[in-house]
């Protein structure tokens, strides 16, 4: 799985459980949750390039640790990313 499947995977579980919110170890937990082809770095670059993107926002929570969730102002732009990669995706070829 590439990182655009990775991130695809991360986008639509947090479309689908509106107001979820995890450590980047817990999103790597249901993410990885019955998948052996990925691995925790693979979500952990995956995460940090959509922080980056302003797609997830990172909340520090003091001592506890950072949480990560959607980025609520860019809901459209999100679902864009979504609905285009999972075309873009479709008709390609996958090994």
């Amino acid at each position: 799985m590439d990182s655009i499947d990775v991130k695809r995977t991360i986008l639509n579980y947090l479309l689908k459980h509106p107001g979820s919110r995890d450590s980047i170890d817990g999103i790597a937990w249901w993410v990885l949750k019955g998948r052996i082809d990925l691995g925790l770095e693979q979500v952990r670059v995956a995460v940090n390039e959509l922080i980056a993107e302003n797609i997830l926002v990172s909340r520090d929570l003091g001592q506890v640790a950072k949480v990560v969730e959607l980025n609520r102002e860019r809901n459209d732009d999100i679902r864009e990313l979504v609905s285009h990669r999972k075309s873009a995706g479709s008709g390609g070829d996958h090994a």
